[in-house]
């Protein structure tokens, strides 16, 4: 996907990653302030008025098909430039290339490098990873006993609502005592 292509071709000073197979276009504040399909289809335009995302937008309306060219081509990297970093999804580390490191640059696949999940030092992305799932399995367990606790609380209000409409049974068995 040419996410670096449309970047350059377009002139765009703001982020411009890759999300969900779309390329992303926006800044710090609105990461997707328009998003572009992999087919090279606007299907996200910026909401209000900006003197960059006008003009780029205004060249992409104007010639649709260089858009698509854009975006369906290979992007290229300056192999000098390239650096290895790493990062994590899940129980896996991966392993990524990009040409600058640190927020808010991108890798060549299009991942946005945050700098709490991106790092040149394997072992450094290793301990964080490992921190990362430590810390949810802690939350999803605080979940579970919440969760529990409520669940206790509820069957004893089923309990105490039974105990309630079985002893009403037991006093009042007629219902026809209320027609008397």
């Amino acid at each position: 996907m040419g996410w670096k292509r449309v970047k350059q071709h377009y002139r765009i000073s703001h982020i411009v990653h890759v999300s969900g197979g779309n390329i992303c276009i926006g800044s710090v504040v609105d990461l997707e302030r328009m998003v572009i399909n992999p087919e090279g289809v606007i299907i996200r335009r910026p909401m209000r008025s900006d003197i960059e995302f006008d003009r780029f937008v205004r060249e992409m309306d104007a010639d649709p098909q260089s858009l698509v060219r854009l975006v369906t081509a290979e992007d290229e990297f300056d192999a000098q430039r390239t650096v290895t970093v790493y990062t994590f999804a899940g129980g896996r580390i991966l392993e990524k290339q990009c040409e600058a490191r640190g927020w808010p640059g991108v890798t060549h696949d299009g991942m946005l490098m945050y700098d709490h999940l991106f790092s040149t030092d394997k072992a450094v992305t290793v301990v964080r990873a490992k921190a990362d799932a430590r810390s949810a399995a802690r939350a999803i367990q605080t979940d579970i006993d919440n969760t529990q606790l409520e669940l206790r609380k509820l069957k004893s209000g089923l309990s105490n609502a039974e105990a309630y409409l079985a002893q009403l049974e037991a006093d009042y068995p007629q219902e026809d005592w209320l027609h008397g």
